[in-house]
């Protein structure tokens, strides 16, 4: 399921993803989101990739940027330059890492657990990856793109709860929380 340009007919070159499973070297299972935008960040075609494929037709040449959702959860995010020269279909192959589950319980700065319907947050170098309103019974869980330094924000109508989250291969588990918020 591809969709073409916003604008403009020209059609130059064709530019096809392969995604591969991180864990196994293997071509990823289940679907992922694609969106190339170009330079000006109009979105400009997007699509899902099933057995681990994407493509996208009629690329006039330029910078694009390349986002791939699993869910919820951005799992890429990158550029690729289509030149005026390409005369064959520019191919990328693309080594993603399935989502991780990682729990977090949630404390408020008084060390009261966190309940109720809450907005969940979760942010790489002031980069969102992931967001979604859930209820929230004193732990959420909430899907990684594998291992490093997250920050997690989680709003309700009357408070905030924000920490930083380490995720570890070992684990699967956050690896110290630190609230942030009130």
């Amino acid at each position: 399921e591809e969709q073409g340009p916003t604008e403009g007919k020209a059609t130059t070159a064709r530019f096809k993803l392969d995604l591969l499973d991180g864990s196994t070297g293997k071509p990823f299972e289940g679907t992922a989101e694609v969106e190339l935008s170009d330079a000006e960040g109009h979105k400009s075609w997007h699509g899902t990739a099933r057995a681990s494929a994407f493509e996208a037709r009629g690329l006039l040449p330029g910078l694009y940027s390349l986002r791939v959702r699993s869910g919820k959860l951005l799992v890429h995010e990158g550029e690729i330059m289509i030149s005026k020269d390409t005369v064959q279909d520019t191919v990328q192959t693309l080594t993603v890492e399935r989502p991780h589950q990682v729990s977090v319980k949630l404390l408020g700065k008084g060390g009261e657990p966190f309940h109720g319907e809450a907005e969940v947050v979760l942010s790489r170098e002031g980069r969102e990856l992931y967001r979604s309103t859930e209820v929230i019974d004193e732990t959420v869980t909430v899907p990684t793109p594998g291992e490093g330094e997250y920050e997690l924000a989680v709003e309700s109508e009357d408070k905030i709860t924000r920490m930083k989250v380490k995720v570890t291969r070992s684990e699967g588990q956050r690896d110290g929380q630190r609230p942030l918020g009130r």
